[in-house]
């Protein structure tokens, strides 16, 4: 069974968004190390291939907002990119100082995350703009990873690719599948058959759209009617957290998976009175 496949009894998801990134640089090894320390059992990435055919984790196609370099992923090496201070840019207040400019922090492969991380989940955004995804399915497969990789991507072909390819990739829902799930709810199984499984095993959005509450419990029991997880983004205040967990939901991304934890703790505490 697929650790994402949702049951009454699954462990809550603390999914640490780009690590531990309110005390890190986002996408680093200190920020992993970090947010595995906090307690996260999910990390949440995302990943560019190089000029080289390497994949490796930044948010950004560009490394200008995190490096003292500039320039699109796509252009450069491994070499290059591994040249690169990926802790340059980090900042805690304000720009005043720089903790971790000139302390090693370089780019980190998605394979190396894998390897040095072999028990932890990995929830990871393929970027659209060059995803290969026949290739990174080799990558998962290589390293027997299916089990623990969640495929997300604002590219509704990229995941339907995914899909087509491989029969154990576990994805979440696209923006477009989303928007169906929003306007049939309940009915989408039956009217995909009633032997049809829905395509996707999560659905990640935002806790509001257009600053009005999109998340509640209505919303997460008609998610799970079609055995679906709900997991919501970002969120990093403690009352918005317990909220959510209030509602039902399965899984929360935060730069702060220190908090989540201790929201978890206070939550089921108040469970159990």
């Amino acid at each position: 069974m697929s650790a994402h496949r949702r049951t009454e009894t699954a462990e809550f998801l603390t999914m640490a968004h780009r690590g531990a990134s309110h005390v890190a640089p986002a996408n680093t090894w200190p920020a992993f190390e970090m947010a595995i320390k906090m307690g996260a059992n999910v990390i949440e990435t995302d990943v560019h291939w190089t000029k080289d055919d390497q994949l490796v984790i930044c948010h950004d196609p560009m490394v200008d907002d995190v490096t003292e370099g500039t320039g699109y992923i796509r252009d450069l090496t491994y070499a290059q990119l591994c040249a690169l201070d990926f802790g340059y840019q980090f900042t805690l207040d304000g720009g005043e100082t720089f903790p971790f400019r000139g302390k090693g922090v370089r780019i980190v492969r998605f394979e190396e995350l894998l390897e040095r991380l072999p028990d932890v989940r990995i929830n990871v955004d393929l970027k659209p703009d060059r995803p290969r995804v026949a290739a990174f399915l080799r990558i998962l497969d290589a390293h027997k990873a299916f089990e623990r990789v969640m495929l997300a991507s604002f590219s509704h072909q990229t995941l339907v690719e995914a899909r087509a390819r491989s029969a154990r990739i576990a994805t979440s829902a696209s923006t477009r599948e989303v928007m169906g799930f929003l306007l049939r709810g309940p009915e989408l199984r039956r009217a995909m058959g009633h032997k049809a499984k829905v395509p996707y095993l999560a659905l990640q959005v935002p806790r509001t759209v257009w600053g009005r509450p999109l998340v509640n419990r209505n919303f997460v029991r008609r998610a799970h009617a079609i055995g679906v997880q709900v997991h919501v983004w970002t969120v990093n205040d403690a009352r918005q957290m317990i909220d959510l967990m209030e509602a039902g939901v399965d899984g929360i991304v935060t730069d702060c998976p220190d908090i989540c934890k201790s929201s978890r703790a206070k939550f089921l505490a108040n469970l159990a009175r």
